[in-house]
């Protein structure tokens, strides 16, 4: 008998599309003197700032947003479509590692435009990327819990 559940695999086909509309999409916009917009996605930002040769920040900031949230959505897709409930438990037990760092590229985006708030130089704006990628991270700790909840059945 498979473990698969159709509620596991639409929170994890959820999780996966918000992300990648989330580190796509544009997450900031920045407004200099009402008439100057730029917009920013992850993507974008860790180019700009490989380009700009701070390849440390750049590679911190794919760590966090990339590189962890791609491996535990992996893990949680193999958590997913495991054979049985023992071979999930492996999977949740690496996916409840990555998921410590879950929030850390959220709370780094709200610092951001925090900081460029109350900077005075430009006006920052939460765009939808920024949403996806909050979606993105809730549904992979919703489909997390719904898995511990079964696999405790």
């Amino acid at each position: 008998m498979r473990f698969l559940h159709p509620l596991f695999l639409l929170l994890w086909a959820a999780s996966v599309v918000t992300y990648v509309l989330g580190v796509s999409l544009p997450m900031i916009t920045t407004q200099r003197l009402f008439i100057l917009h730029d917009d920013y996605s992850v993507l974008d930002v860790i180019a700009t700032l490989y380009r700009e040769d701070e390849i440390p920040l750049a590679g911190v900031i794919a760590l966090f947003t990339i590189a962890i949230p791609i491996a535990k959505l992996t893990v949680l897709g193999l958590a997913v479509f495991a054979d049985r409930p023992t071979g999930a438990n492996r999977f949740l037990h690496a996916a409840h590692a990555f998921g410590k760092w879950s929030m850390i590229d959220v709370m780094l985006i709200a610092l951001v435009i925090f900081a460029m708030k109350t900077s005075g130089v430009a006006d920052a704006l939460t765009n939808s990327g920024f949403y996806y990628f909050t979606a993105s991270v809730v549904l992979s700790l919703a489909l997390s819990q719904a898995l511990l909840l079964r696999k405790y059945r």
